[in-house]
């Protein structure tokens, strides 16, 4: 799959888990785009896996773009970042999972983040776009309740 492929993808799925969810995570996206299971993701909760990169199908440079791409395209759309903690389902205390064999900083944290959609705003409307509408909307009423001379 090239790059124009997964973005045409990525925009699909970002959007239905926006409308469906309210919020967009990497491990939503990369299950929904077949590149993780969820078998294999239970067993990354479970600690039957130690590392989430282990199961995830591509190689990471085809990862790391669906990540930027969804980095990106949030911050266009005006999503709020928000850090997750993902913790270990089962028995025993539970523990902070990894996601990466680095285990570094950034990439724990890219692959940890959701987005949010804002509050009050519906799917694809900014607050630029309201204020305009109802701008508008205000002028029409104003145009009406003058006489006509």
């Amino acid at each position: 799959m090239n790059r124009k492929e997964i973005e045409k993808q990525l925009s699909q799925i970002t959007s239905d888990l926006l409308k469906d969810n309210g919020y967009i995570s990497i491990v939503d996206v990369l299950m929904k785009m077949g590149k993780l299971s969820e078998k294999d993701y239970d067993s990354w909760r479970f600690k039957k896996i130690s590392v989430l990169e282990k199961v995830i199908c591509g190689n990471l440079a085809q990862i790391n773009f669906i990540i930027r791409k969804i980095q990106e395209n949030s911050k266009k759309g005006k999503l709020q970042s928000s850090k997750t903690v993902y913790m270990s389902w089962g028995k025993g205390s539970p523990t902070a999972l990894r996601f990466s064999k680095s285990n570094d900083k950034n990439i724990e944290e890219a692959y940890s983040t959701h987005y949010i959609k804002p509050k009050g705003l519906k799917s694809g409307i900014t607050n630029k776009d309201r204020l305009r509408e109802e701008r508008a909307a205000i002028l029409s009423m104003v145009g009406q309740a003058r006489p006509h001379i």
